[in-house]
């Protein structure tokens, strides 16, 4: 599989350019999936063979996702650097894995969301304690 980054959700033409900007130095290629293609499993869009899902209500997105499709940990840091550097911040990031080839985004975003405020919940809870 190549390298790709599938982004949900980017409706903001000049976050996106400066998404796109920021990872063109990386020579990985950014494709950004339509609303109609968010019920289609997430291994699907890189063109991985999914299991058939069952027919799930289509959840509404409402936070932008990244999604690193193929690229290596060297890679994955690379990216996170070069958003970082362009001053860039998307909290909801994931890799694809054998788990998450057969999810929606909708499914991923609801996984990585309820992750997201648990780790803050932890940090909260660590600074309260101090």
């Amino acid at each position: 599989m190549k390298e790709q980054i599938l982004l949900f959700h980017f409706e903001d033409e000049t976050r996106l350019n400066a998404v796109r900007k920021a990872l063109l130095p990386l020579h990985i290629a950014c494709k950004v999936v339509p609303r109609e293609e968010w019920d289609t499993p997430l291994g699907a869009l890189v063109g991985l063979e999914t299991a058939a899902q069952p027919d799930l209500p289509a959840e509404e997105l409402r936070e932008e996702v990244l999604f690193l499709c193929g690229l290596t940990s060297a890679g994955i840091q690379l990216t996170v650097a070069a958003l970082r550097k362009a001053g860039l911040y998307i909290p909801y990031k994931a890799s694809l894995t054998p788990t998450n080839k057969d999810w929606t985004v909708c499914q991923l975003f609801s996984e990585i969301y309820q992750e997201h405020q648990a780790m803050h919940s932890r940090q909260e809870r660590v600074h309260t304690e101090e």
